[in-house]
């Protein structure tokens, strides 16, 4: 696969994790967030076994540290839509990743430039646009939602370095990284359930129960579970062997754009003002970050056509 085309792939995830923010609000509203994510990740899981039985044993510490960041930062983004963050400010938080990757590798020994320090102050003057410019003080599933670049963002350092290291074990990878979340999701509800009542099989026929019960909400958990969960993050995995987590996560910036269209068509939520500048502000600080003067040349002049030497 080339960087092209790797690019072209994660565009793609982009584009259905982008919607899956809405489809993650609207499931919400059925299942509670550790079943959500608890199903979600299951289904994801048995799609991948045939790797998952195959999994050489050095890839093993790698796949299932990378999955447990990746688990905490989903953790966090379905308690703040299921708190009530709208779709389109949770993208803009999660895309926010981009700005995170540099200060972790400078925290592994990378030097930050200036354009890294620029960036981050847009990135912090959007989350203040965004938060505080619709006239309303954050809530707390607001500031749990601004997890999710700092732990999806060490998820993205941790997946590039296995596959640098592992380019052949991306599908074994992926299935490591499904298998890690859904423990963490099944702790959660675990966790959350003795803490009410005892943990017994009555929270599991009553999680059955919901699930018949509710067809539509369950085939779009499923959706879920084989889409955005399987597919798109076995994509994204092999797209790491090629592109750096720091590009990934640029290409990530364009997620807001999806989750904000199906916000508003579908789920009725409200673009303001805030909205659009917050996430501009969000969205040129990515750029910022990652794209160079040549970069925006060769943009402006066409120049994105294959060399003699791509061809």
């Amino acid at each position: 696969m080339s960087e092209r085309t790797a690019t072209m792939w994660i565009l793609g995830v982009v584009a259905i994790s982008g919607v899956n923010f809405g489809v993650v609000k609207q499931v919400s509203e059925v299942f509670d967030s550790p079943s959500l994510l608890f199903g979600r990740f299951l289904v994801a899981s048995l799609c991948l076994t045939p790797w998952l039985l195959n999994t050489p044993k050095k890839v093993l510490r790698g796949g299932l540290e990378s999955g447990a960041w990746l688990g905490a930062g989903y953790i966090a983004q379905a308690v703040s839509l299921a708190g009530g963050t709208p779709s389109s400010i949770c993208s803009f938080f999660a895309s926010l990743s981009c700005i995170i990757c540099p200060f972790i590798e400078q925290f592994l020994g990378v030097r930050l430039d200036r354009k890294a320090w620029a960036a981050a102050a847009l990135a912090i003057a959007g989350a203040g646009v965004l938060e505080l410019g619709g006239g309303t003080l954050p809530t707390q599933h607001d500031l749990i939602a601004l997890l999710q670049p700092l732990l999806f963002g060490i998820y993205l350092i941790r997946t590039e370095d296995t596959m640098k290291n592992h380019p052949k074990e991306a599908m074994s990878i992926t299935a490591l990284q499904m298998v890690a979340t859904t423990t963490i999701a099944a702790s959660w509800g675990a966790a959350q359930a003795s803490a009410v009542s005892s943990l017994d099989l009555t929270h599991a026929v009553a999680w059955l129960q919901t699930f018949v019960s509710h067809p539509v909400e369950s085939l779009e958990l499923v959706y879920m579970g084989v889409g955005p969960s399987a597919l798109a993050l076995a994509i994204e995995t092999v797209a790491l062997a090629k592109l750096s987590s720091s590009k990934t996560a640029l290409l990530f910036s364009t997620e807001p754009l999806f989750a904000a269209a199906f916000g508003a068509l579908f789920l009725g939520e409200h673009i303001g003002a805030n909205v659009l500048v917050g996430g501009l502000l969000a969205t040129t600080a990515c750029l910022v970050r990652s794209l160079t003067l040549e970069d925006v040349k060769r943009a402006l002049s066409g120049a994105g056509r294959p060399t003699e030497k791509e061809a």
